[in-house]
């Protein structure tokens, strides 16, 4: 047998009738004999067109309690090529006692097939056929005595034939005793209306016969409700269901009203072409069958771009890799050898040729290390056509996951790009972005706005330190009005001019001081109307975005475009209000002006009276006056300070809002995504998206760790604890914020003011950042292998798309507890979709997932010569290499049997 791409989709029909058949033979007849029909040109030669034509792969040549046309047929095949691709089957069609549900009269048909490469026709008719034995009037006769049986009873032959029928037990004992048939053959019993054993009405099945269902391996049927019943069970009593002809001419149905014709009913079955490949769908009945009614075409054609063989070419003496053609499965291949035996070599070089960059671009400093091969070997990549293979495939190297995943960032990377390939999370999850992003831009601008304010209170703070106290300046104006009281005093005017001056000065006095205040209203009202200014900018900013994402069935309810025009007629009514309140304050201001300037002309005459006092009373004056400016700067830098103040918290109590409604967003966004993705189950576990808090950074990188000793208790309390700056504890963040805007800005690296560094902080916790949870445990919190594990469901089941895939040892930090239950169920369930290449040293990553081909990798020592050899799994050669190579080998193929309780017959 040659082995050519492991298991693959072919078409049998292993019930087929050939020309001469013992019963019910509606070939040509020639000469009146049967027998002859196959030994006829002619019929020979449409038989084999018929097969051709259906282009069947293998065919279960069926006869009653004969093989004689089987044994013709193969004796065609070796020494005329005839029919020399097929595979050919011995099927021995048999009868029993029981009789069939709906036909009392009818027997049970039962088959038993048998392997062509380990029993050879002459034993199958000495120790099979030539051994059934029935029971009748007390006597025992044989098959071969079939004239006895006749004469006895006063029958003719063919009569004698159809009472032959056997005992289900004494056939199965005969079977599985017989040590040269143990274990070499597969039982089928047909399910249909004449011949089958089990019920079916309505698409529910009803056993007749218990003990036929369990001595039975295959059920032939064509019908699809048998397929979901058989397949509806415990894995241990599924059975797989197969479409065969029945075909006993070369006529179709509609024809014959019975029988199907060559090539009207067949069966897809995904194996190696040989009896030992049919084997394995009583481990898969379900993935590896296809009968004619589900699947009319090849199933692989339904597959994007594969790779169908590599073609290799050594320029360079030094390194010989044989054969320089290797084909490849188009489910799953593994690649199995011993260390540094060049099994990752071949999915090294397949990868250089198409591989997709990755993030982190792990895989090319993968690739690098195989430089110096991949650069003296050429490699051309086969399709399914002659073609060229120039799709891209996905490579993940050895540690690929485990790499990718020790980087917060990068990991970020890799789930978002994931995640992000689902239209439904990419719409939801770039929502939230678009909010949280301008919840940080409005963040950033208040931090500005902060820093001005901070730049305000500190400017004035510094300029009233150098003034002294107010308290002080007043003292010392009172102390200089006392002597200027006295040089009035001791002046010459008279009693009514010094009443008169004290009654200006007294004037003067409250002119001033309302004077000052208005100026500083005045002030006031020029900052309340910036501040004004800039929330109706923000509001007009605002607006338009609000009716952008309004939906258009709430629209009319909403009446945004009414609001947003209300707004602006608002506005207009506020300026309008304070362009009039401004003009009132400034004529009044105006006003005191004029009567400061008046009062201080009359008290000048006053002064000139008295020359003699002039000099004394113009120092008072001055000084007073200086003192005056002072004290006016002072409450103008007291006003600027306490706006500033004010401005300032106003400003940290947005930013706090802020941050609680983004913090909201946090509290109602998990919801949102586990209602809208689950990607899928591992180890019947859901995989879900969630939020997460990556505190990727250590909080000491703010501080100046030096001047931490002098920091107060709070201070050092945020830098000590574990779980400082989480966004899930709104209320103790705004706190710890808090504690940093009461700091001296000397604790902070580069003496950064606190609010800088709160605006660092935020912009590292509160970016959207995701994070996977498989079952109750998050993602961050598994052990790499585990990790490992659910980074590669994740990436191989949202992935877009049919390329194929590379695989070097993604068992690796895995028990084989989790390599068998977790890791194999994605494998096989991934090589269902896409083209699967997996490199591994694990057994069960070979065995449990029923791996299409193995390609096996031997090196010499002493040079890079590799040799490859590669065949299915069920070939012994394969076995052996996976049994001398793979740790638990052996102990693999037992679970094999032991998953599907089923015991392998060899």
């Amino acid at each position: 047998m040659v082995y050519k791409s492991g298991s693959e989709w072919h078409k049998w029909d292993l019930h087929m009738h050939a020309p001469g058949t013992d019963r019910n033979d509606e070939y040509p007849v020639i000469n009146g004999e049967y027998a002859a029909k196959l030994d006829d040109p002619k019929i020979k030669e449409e038989f084999r067109n018929r097969i051709l034509e259906a282009e069947l792969d293998a065919v279960g040549v069926t006869d009653y309690y004969s093989i004689d046309n089987f044994e013709k047929l193969v004796k065609f095949q070796k020494k005329e090529g005839y029919l020399s691709e097929i595979l050919l089957i011995p099927n021995i069609e048999l009868r029993l006692e029981d009789q069939t549900w709906c036909r009392p009269n009818s027997t049970v048909n039962i088959h038993v097939l048998f392997d062509p490469q380990k029993i050879d026709a002459q034993t199958i008719k000495s120790d099979f056929i030539n051994r059934l034995t029935i029971r009748n009037g007390g006597k025992k006769y044989f098959y071969t005595n079939i004239s006895q049986l006749a004469m006895d009873n006063g029958i003719s032959e063919t009569q004698a034939k159809k009472q032959f029928i056997l005992d289900k037990t004494e056939l199965l004992q005969l079977l599985s005793q017989s040590p040269s048939l143990a274990g070499k053959y597969l039982i089928a019993v047909p399910n249909d209306d004449f011949s089958g054993a089990f019920h079916n009405p309505s698409g529910k099945a009803t056993f007749l016969y218990d003990e036929i269902s369990n001595l039975t391996d295959l059920v032939f049927s064509h019908s699809t409700k048998d397929v979901d019943f058989w397949l509806d069970k415990d894995p241990s009593k599924q059975k797989p269901v197969i479409s065969g002809s029945d075909a006993h001419s070369f006529k179709n149905k509609n024809e014959t009203g019975s029988h199907y014709g060559i090539g009207e009913e067949y069966t897809w079955i995904k194996s190696d072409l040989s009896f030992e490949g049919l084997r394995q769908v009583l481990f898969e009945p379900e993935s590896r069958v296809r009968i004619k009614e589900r699947s009319r075409n090849n199933p692989i054609e339904s597959r994007s771009g594969y790779i169908k063989k590599i073609q290799l070419d050594s320029k360079s003496d030094q390194i010989q890799i044989v054969p320089n053609k290797i084909p490849i499965s188009s489910n799953l291949t593994t690649i199995i050898g011993a260390r540094s035996s060049g099994k990752s070599v071949l999915e090294a070089l397949i990868a250089h040729k198409n591989y997709v960059d990755d993030p982190d671009h792990i895989a090319k400093k993968r690739l690098a290390t195989y430089e110096e091969i991949t650069k003296n070997v050429s490699i051309i990549l086969k399709g399914d056509s002659s073609d060229e293979f120039t799709n891209k495939v996905t490579y993940y190297p050895q540690n690929f996951i485990s790499d990718l995943s020790e980087n917060v960032d990068t990991l970020q990377k890799l789930i978002t790009d994931i995640v992000m390939e689902k239209p439904e999370l990419n719409k939801l999850i770039s929502n939230y972005r678009t909010k949280i992003n301008a919840s940080l831009s409005d963040i950033k601008e208040l931090v500005s706005e902060y820093k001005e304010c901070n730049t305000i209170v500190k400017k004035a703070s510094e300029e009233l330190l150098a003034f002294g106290k107010e308290k002080d300046l007043f003292s010392e104006r009172e102390f200089l009005n006392t002597k200027r009281r006295k040089v009035y005093a001791e002046s010459s005017l008279s009693a009514e001019d010094k009443a008169s001056r004290t009654s200006l000065e007294s004037e003067y006095q409250q002119v001033l001081e309302e004077y000052t205040d208005v100026d500083e209203n005045m002030r006031h009202l020029e900052e309340n109307w910036n501040i004004l200014e800039q929330d109706f900018t923000s509001i007009e900013k605002q607006l338009p975005l609000i009716s952008g994402n309004v939906p258009n069935a709430f629209k009319d309810t909403v009446e945004i475009d009414s609001l947003i025009s209300s707004a602006q007629e608002f506005k207009n009514k506020v300026i309008s209000y304070l362009e009039i309140l401004g003009n009132e304050i400034q004529a009044h201001f105006n006003e005191l002006k004029n009567q400061k300037s008046e009062i201080e002309s009359k008290l000048k005459e006053f002064q000139m009276v008295d020359t003699s006092l002039n000099s004394q009373l113009l120092s008072y004056n001055e000084q007073i006056k200086n003192l005056d400016n002072q004290i006016s700067q002072i409450q103008l830098l007291n006003s600027k300070k306490t706006n500033a103040e004010k401005q300032r918290d106003k400003l940290q109590s947005d930013l706090f809002e802020i941050i609680k409604e983004i913090q909201e967003l946090y509290t109602t966004a998990p919801q949102e995504l586990s209602q809208s993705l689950s990607l899928g189950i591992v180890d019947e576990k859901n995989i879900k998206l969630t939020l997460q808090n990556f505190i990727n950074f250590d909080v000491l990188d703010f501080f100046d760790k030096r001047k931490l000793a002098n920091a107060s208790d709070s201070v050092k309390l945020i830098t000590q604890s574990p779980n400082t700056f989480n966004w899930g504890e709104t209320d103790a963040l705004i706190e710890e914020f808090k504690t940093l805007l009461k700091s001296d800005a000397s604790i902070f690296i580069k003496k950064n003011e606190a609010i800088d560094v709160i605006f660092d902080i935020v912009n590292k916790i509160f970016p959207l950042k995701l994070d996977l949870i498989y079952g109750s445990d998050s993602l961050t919190s598994m052990s790499p292998g585990m990790r490992g594990v659910v980074l590669l469901q994740v990436l191989l089941k949202t992935q877009n798309t049919q390329s194929p895939i590379l695989l070097d040892q993604p068992e690796d930090d895995l028990d084989n507890n989790t390599i068998a239950e977790v890791l194999v169920p994605l494998i096989k369930e991934v090589a269902s979709n896409r083209q699967v290449i997996l490199v591994t040293h694990n057994a069960n990553l070979v065995v449990l997932t029923d791996a299409d081909e193995v390609i096996v990798a031997e090196r010499n020592d002493s040079d890079f010569n590799v040799k490859y050899h590669h065949g299915p799994l069920e070939n012994d050669d394969i076995k052996n290499s996976i049994t001398t190579l793979l740790e638990g080998g052996k102990d693999a193929f037992k679970l094999r049997e032991k998953r599907y309780d089923f015991e392998v017959k060899n």
